[in-house]
């Protein structure tokens, strides 16, 4: 039987695949030993994705936030520094709110270990946007345009 938080990392994966192939060429779901949860095909260039999902409400001084950890899921809290994802690993970090049903796209960066969003500023998100400028400042790539 499959647990609650392992469900919920698959769900993320499959929103972010889904919101993937409106504007790219191809998405590939890789296997549980990969750093990467996705492999994304836009404009003749591969793209390692690393899906973050959450389903709870972290609270912090009265205001409410989603909250992602940057660490992988086989983090050892015996040896937090050694198991970071480095840029060999992932290209873009999706992060998925799975009650909203949204996802921000983040380039990988060195420095980050975790991050939080309110609420009410996920909510107003547009998630092609966030890919966009993900995809812009890795490399400059042309528009991304839905299917018709």
């Amino acid at each position: 039987m499959v647990d609650e938080k392992s469900r919920i990392g698959r769900a993320g994966e499959h929103l972010v695949a889904f919101y993937l192939l409106q504007y790219c060429d191809s998405v590939i779901l890789t296997n549980e030993n990969s750093k990467a949860d996705l492999i994304l095909d836009h404009s003749d260039r591969l793209y390692r994705i690393q899906v973050k999902s959450t389903n709870s409400i972290w609270k912090h001084k009265g205001k409410e936030y989603y909250r992602w950890d940057f660490r992988p899921g086989r983090y050892r809290p015996d040896d937090p520094e050694k198991i970071r994802y480095t840029a060999s690993d992932v290209d873009i970090y999706a992060l998925v709110a799975i009650p909203l049903g949204k996802v921000l796209f983040v380039p990988y960066n060195t420095d980050m270990k975790s991050i939080s969003k309110r609420i009410e500023d996920f909510d107003k998100l547009d998630t092609r946007e966030s890919l966009e400028e993900a995809l812009n400042v890795i490399n400059h790539v042309p528009t991304l345009k839905p299917f018709k």
